[in-house]
């Protein structure tokens, strides 16, 4: 007899779970549903619930997590999983933001997902990682916001590329690409001969690129070196 049959509910459960803990997710997702089907009122309903969860992540089912785990937090008020569940949707949408890499939304939802569990459990088990992933998901966002604005800029309309390099600093003001974004924001300007502003946002470029910033990462000395240029043409023009 397989481990936990003959034993009831809880049995049942048991064995479901002990499926779920020896990788065999798929068919720990069969159980785990019948097991609920089977047993509306048992008091490992929550229980299966977010197992359920658990394993439509591990079999990347993303969406179907996310409604278990909705459900959870709906539904059992008192489940002893409402935190890790509050998490663990937050890394549903987290990892299907990989599955559809040009659509933001996915990770959106990630950044207000871990924003909101931070908020709910200041001092919960998994808050420095969501605090870790939040900012991913905000560094995600300002590369998706600097790469629009380059598009914009190679396609010569340079007021669309300003907003979405301005988008790129105001989502995260020290990202991936933040010097990109700064040194993308002055070429933007002076194509439409802000030149002023131009030139504040080379000096920007300069200045965010410190001695730190660049031994940490070299390439942006030659970001640094196309600001000085950049700087260095505009230096006869009026402001």
């Amino acid at each position: 007899m397989r481990e936990g049959r003959g034993l009831g509910a809880e049995g049942d459960f048991q064995h479901a779970q002990s499926l779920f803990e020896s990788g065999k997710y798929f068919a720990a997702s069969t159980e785990l549903e019948a097991f609920r089907s089977r047993n509306p009122g048992s008091d490992r309903v929550d229980d299966a619930t977010y197992y359920l969860g658990l394993t439509h992540m591990k079999l990347d089912e993303h969406l179907l997590a996310q409604q278990e785990f909705d459900r959870l937090l709906s539904d059992y008020p008192t489940s002893t999983h409402r935190e890790d569940a509050e998490f663990q949707r937050a890394m549903s949408f987290y990892q299907s933001a990989y599955s559809a890499p040009r659509d933001p939304e996915p990770i959106e939802a990630a950044l207000g997902a871990f924003e909101a569990y931070r908020r709910h459990y200041p001092s919960g088990t998994h808050v420095e990682e969501a605090a870790r992933l939040a900012r991913a998901c905000q560094d995600r966002l300002a590369v998706k916001h600097f790469l629009n604005g380059e598009t914009y800029l190679q396609l010569g309309q340079a007021r669309g590329a300003v907003l979405y390099f301005e988008k790129s600093l105001s989502m995260l003001k020290d990202s991936s690409r933040a010097a990109d974004a700064h040194l993308g924001l002055a070429r933007a300007h002076a194509a439409v001969n802000q030149v002023e502003k131009a030139r504040e946002e080379y000096q920007r470029t300069l200045d965010y690129i410190t001695p730190e910033r660049l031994a940490a990462e070299p390439r942006l000395a030659d970001l640094r070196g196309q600001a000085e240029i950049g700087l260095r043409s505009l230096s006869t023009e009026a402001p």
